[in-house]
């Protein structure tokens, strides 16, 4: 929850990426998902899920150690309409933007 309350905000196209720096910044990512059954049903909410983890997985030398990340889908995003490389395209920009910051300002937001 403090995450929400005292990290920043990006926006892309379909996800807001909640980022809060961590106290120990040598210690890794940790991510979480608050995927809400308006999104559909579960079968297409835990694909979604799969799909923002590998995101991550596979983009993690972009990804800054020592924060937490919180993804939420927007409201019209379609989860079926979603892949893998849509939500890479998506969510990218996003980690860059939050690794500039970070070299910018290095302490826990």
């Amino acid at each position: 929850m403090r995450c929400y309350s005292e990290g920043r905000r990006y926006f892309s196209r379909g996800f807001v990426l909640f980022v809060r720096a961590r106290e120990k910044p040598e210690l890794p990512f940790r991510l979480g998902m608050a995927v809400t059954r308006k999104t559909g049903s579960a079968v297409w909410r835990n694909r979604l899920k799969r799909l923002i983890r590998e995101s991550f997985r596979l983009g993690q030398a972009l990804v800054p150690g020592g924060c937490d990340y919180v993804v939420v889908p927007k409201r019209g995003l379609d989860p079926r309409a979603q892949t893998l490389n849509a939500v890479r395209e998506d969510l990218m920009p996003l980690l860059a933007a939050v690794a500039a910051s970070t070299r910018q300002n290095p302490e826990p937001v």
